[in-house]
């Protein structure tokens, strides 16, 4: 049976169609991104950009301009997509250009046939948009999303499909505006298929795998700090400790608790006990370096894992969130809630102490804190293997209770 490139074509269009369809569904259902919506209007415009090249021979050949003109929308939309998928904004000048190029390009080149201008301007621009999108899809790889790759592929396949059409049209190979069997361009016929069903399913599963992620983190995350909760904290640090003990630095463990939080709950009443919680986490991640480690561990008390960090960086950031804490306490929500934060630090270094002995640890440094007037760092001792021993000052800055700020 011999294929009939008008009924390929309009295969494709309605292929298209019914991705536009899912795309709709897909965006209504998840509202978080917006990415399905520009991919629904993607397959939409593709859908009848297929069925004008379908029925070219019935439509005037101004309607090769508007042809022209909607593939390099579809595509442009298609690299916007993936943009608002990676939270960047699809940006609406860049989205324009490949249109600006095809219109100043047919302003210059007059002495080209427009079928074979509108060729070479839309195979380049899809080409430059979907290599794009394969890059925005690429650059994202840090998110756990394993249906990025095969959508990549997809996307990379398809830029490369156009640039070759692309070289063959220099090179002048004839164009009837149809991807006409026998031709470079009838690959286009087959690949099409696998694209718009490729891509549509595999954008499907990265959306539900961020949204899967998305429900996974919000489930270890305490909902009134914004920290970890106390589980994924632990699960965390023990992993932090196993990488610890496999690399040459030492890792340092920071317990905090509030200071007199029954008494801010019975004076300022749940309200203000929660508003303090939240500051000390908002205060506590704003303190810490990226690779570090922040949890709520109990009511009142929280946790922070610190990699390469030695007694005095341990010490040097609890100073650095016990102070940040006062000073963010000192007027919230416009009145002065005098609270302060006690902190207890144990370091580990190439050693085989346990995440459990080393909270014990920090938890009798932290008791020590309390006992000794709160609102104050004490460091535990530990054995620092190295065979420079600290200096004076930072064996006591690391041992005994910093004083007491006013």
């Amino acid at each position: 049976m011999d294929l009939d490139v008008d009924t390929l074509l309009f295969t494709q269009a309605l292929i298209s169609f019914l991705s536009a369809g899912i795309f709709a569904v897909a965006w209504w259902a998840y509202r978080e991104t917006n990415a399905a919506f520009y991919w629904c209007i993607a397959s939409l415009i593709m859908g009848v950009a297929i069925t004008l090249v379908a029925t070219q021979s019935m439509l005037p050949d101004t309607v090769g301009m508007l042809r022209t003109a909607l593939f390099i929308i579809a595509a442009a939309l298609i690299w916007g997509g993936v943009r608002r998928f990676g939270h960047r904004p699809a940006r609406l000048p860049v989205m324009l250009a490949g249109l600006f190029v095809w219109l100043l390009a047919s302003l210059v080149l007059d002495q080209v046939s427009p079928r074979q201008l509108n060729a070479y301007v839309s195979w380049a621009a899809v080409s430059v948009y979907l290599y794009a999108a394969a890059w925005e899809v690429w650059r994202d790889n840090n998110e756990r999303l394993f249906a990025r790759w095969p959508l990549i592929a997809l996307l990379g396949l398809r830029a490369t499909l156009f640039a070759i059409f692309f070289v063959d049209a220099l090179l002048g190979a004839p164009f009837s505006g149809k991807p006409e069997l026998g031709t470079v361009f009838s690959l286009v016929n087959f690949e099409h298929y696998v694209f718009v069903i490729g891509t549509t399913v595999f954008l499907l599963v990265m959306i539900k795998e961020r949204h899967e992620l998305q429900h996974k983190e919000i489930a270890k995350r305490d909902s009134l700090s914004g920290l970890h909760n106390r589980g994924a904290f632990l699960d965390m640090a023990d992993s932090m400790l196993d990488g610890h003990r496999k690399a040459d630095f030492p890792l340092a463990i920071l317990v905090f608790d509030i200071d007199k939080f029954k008494t801010i709950n019975d004076t300022c009443g749940h309200a203000g006990g929660d508003r303090v919680i939240e500051t000390f986490g908002t205060v506590a991640r704003a303190s810490v370096r990226p690779g570090d480690l922040v949890g709520r561990i109990g009511g009142e008390e929280f946790g922070v894992v610190l990699t390469n960090a030695s007694e005095e960086i341990g010490f040097a950031f609890a100073e650095r969130i016990r102070n940040g804490f006062s000073d963010a306490c000192s007027r919230l929500d416009g009145m002065p809630i005098k609270t302060t934060v006690s902190v207890g630090v144990a370091v580990s270094y190439q050693d085989d102490s346990s995440l459990g002995e080393l909270l014990r640890t920090a938890d009798d440094a932290l008791y020590r804190a309390k006992s000794n007037g709160r609102n104050r760092t004490i460091v535990a001792t530990s054995a620092n293997p190295s065979d420079t021993p600290p200096t004076t000052a930072n064996r006591v800055s690391s041992r005994i209770a910093c004083p007491r700020i006013t």
